[in-house]
């Protein structure tokens, strides 16, 4: 059980959530595996929930995999907790649902996933190639609409679409050094009253570029540059109308030391932010 202390209120309810699960296993060959499971709970608050899943493996090669998934799951929401940055405005509250807990906070929809990975060795030294594919379809999940006023954020459970696809690279080129580039598309969609549009703050491509080098026998150093683009805004107070971002980069920098009781790490975030 769960103890939740209310957040600018006097309410706390308490979860419990016990529940029973199996799972199947068929491997005919080394180069096919298919897992089928489900879960029940019985949640306090939600009541009764199933979460079925399935997931295939076939490798065709030891260098290159396929996988796919199919599952469903739930959540109960906490957009007091997990949105206190999004509150952090001039904006009223405006809720049709209890910010703090109940059984119209829980979320649940379906996933889907799909990828591939190939693995190689280049100059005696590893790397790979990952594409993934992913979409969710929620029927149910907390939604802060920032469209409907300019002074106020509405939040209420509606439904929610999300895709994407993603490429990754990563090599080691040497001893001491490996690098890592990826590249992601999304797609995040939510019915707002109704009407379907571009979930705000969601930038639609990311680019990222991650190396790092090892020097002496227990230095390492790296840097991570992220590139975002432009992401819908909502229209604010005073006038300022919906428009979209521009596109931003931001960078990491990490300088790491082991030691017998620990890492120790000099750094700097957000640099050209």
């Amino acid at each position: 059980d769960w103890h939740h202390p209310g957040i600018a209120h006097d309410d706390a309810w308490v979860e419990s959530v016990p529940g029973a699960f199996s799972e199947w296993t068929l491997e005919p060959s080394a180069q096919f595996t298919a897992v089928v499971g489900g879960r029940v709970d019985k949640h306090s608050v939600a009541g009764w929930q199933a979460s079925p899943r399935v997931h295939l493996r076939y490798a065709p090669s030891p260098r290159l995999t396929f996988r796919g998934g199919l599952g469903r799951g739930y959540r109960m929401a906490m957009p007091a907790v997990e949105s206190l940055g999004r509150f952090a405005s001039a904006r009223v509250i405006n809720h049709s649902v209890n910010p703090w807990g109940s059984r119209g906070n829980v979320e649940s929809g379906w996933t889907a996933s799909a990828s591939a990975v190939r693995t190689y060795v280049a100059n005696y030294y590893p790397g790979s190639v990952v594409v993934d594919l992913q979409a969710s379809n929620l029927d149910r999940a907390m939604i802060l609409d920032f469209y409907r006023s300019a002074s106020e954020v509405y939040l209420y459970s509606s439904a929610l679409r999300a895709r994407s696809a993603s490429l990754q690279w990563e090599h080691q080129f040497s001893k001491n050094w490996k690098a890592r580039a990826a590249y992601r598309i999304q797609s995040v969609r939510a019915s707002f009253f109704g009407q379907w549009d571009r979930v705000p703050y969601v930038a639609p491509q990311r680019i990222m570029l991650h190396a790092e080098y090892q020097f002496r026998q227990k230095w390492f150093a790296n840097a991570t540059w992220q590139h975002y683009a432009g992401m819908p805004l909502p229209a604010g107070p005073g006038g300022t109308l919906r428009e979209t971002s521009r596109s931003f980069a931001v960078v990491h920098a990490h300088l790491r030391r082991q030691t017998g009781w620990g890492d120790a790490y000099l750094g700097v975030e957000n640099l050209l932010n």
